[in-house]
């Protein structure tokens, strides 16, 4: 919900109406929709290892696995399709994006059109459509194709209206436990109560609205628990995850006596603080300076 005009609004992101710019390399000023951030390489001094990080600052927190499954599964998608087709494919270029993304999330409904070049006006469907259609010239694996079939699901229940997707979404599932709740007790939006509706869906413990809902069986799983914890625990073979992993294991095992506790910390490219090693390449899944590390501190260990 967002507080627009001296009234609360449901909205389908609230993170829609924090931006105030397309891009740039700030987050903390500006909240832009798209962040730049380079990353160089220090281990190679050279121009051609300056690499730069894309962060996609508009994506509110889900709990439904649906959401997050579409979320991170259409975006591959579509950064395949720019690095693989480029100028080979035309995609329409929206007038003014966030004004329509707003204006998309005011309207859950999803009868409002946004203008495009070309004077084109199209609904949010129709421009998921289009890339939908995109995406489908490329060569895709198993795991491509399931995701094309559930955004393709997902879009063509919207076209019905949002109910079709009330156990799936969760815009479209916290949005329906909230218009029951409101008729059942009386109350509207402009009421405290519809706002802890609001908070209390995305509360993570057991006593949270999604998990209750979820408990009951009204919400759509894609994933068991018992996958959910097996991914947990077993982070992608091919990139610097599995380093993070393998630190964050070896360290669980220090006790907060040991004088290697304050040293321990670990962020996307660094592991430790002093000696603290760096590693700067994503999609480096074998380092030799932290493996000395862990036999360090696992000697450390094994001596106190």
């Amino acid at each position: 919900m967002v507080y627009s005009g001296k009234k609360w609004h449901y909205v389908i992101s609230p993170r829609a109406f924090i931006l105030n710019s397309l891009y740039g390399a700030d987050t903390t000023t500006y909240r832009p929709l798209v962040q730049f951030a380079e990353e160089r390489d220090i281990e190679k001094v050279t121009t051609s290892s300056s690499k730069a990080r894309l962060h996609l600052v508009l994506g509110d927190s889900n709990m439904s696995q649906t959401s997050v499954y579409l979320n991170f599964g259409t975006t591959h998608l579509v950064l395949r399709l720019i690095e693989e087709l480029g100028e080979k494919i035309r995609l329409p270029k929206i007038e003014s994006p966030l004004r329509f993304i707003q204006e998309f999330s005011y309207n859950f409904k999803l009868r409002n059109k946004a203008n495009f070049d070309g004077g084109l006006k199209l609904k949010a469907a129709d421009i998921q459509k289009y890339y939908i259609d995109a995406v489908l010239k490329l060569d895709l694996c198993e795991w491509g194709k399931r995701v094309v079939a559930k955004w393709i699901s997902v879009i063509k229940k919207l076209e019905k209206g949002w109910e079709s997707v009330s156990g799936e979404l969760d815009w479209a599932i916290k949005y329906s436990f909230l218009e029951k709740s409101m008729k059942r007790n009386s109350f509207d939006l402009q009421n405290e109560k519809a706002r802890m509706i609001d908070l209390r869906y995305s509360d993570i413990s057991e006593s949270g609205i999604y998990n209750k809902l979820k408990g009951l069986g009204k919400i759509d799983v894609l994933f068991t628990d018992e996958e959910i914890v097996k991914a947990v625990f077993s982070p992608p073979a091919d990139t610097r995850a599995v380093l993070r992993s393998d630190y964050i294991k070896t360290v669980w095992r220090v006790d907060k006596e040991n004088p290697l506790w304050d040293n321990l910390s670990v962020y996307w490219h660094k592991y430790h603080k002093r000696p603290g090693v760096t590693v700067f390449d994503p999609l480096k899944n074998k380092s030799v300076k932290v493996e000395r590390l862990l036999r360090k501190i696992n000697m450390k260990i094994k001596d106190c």
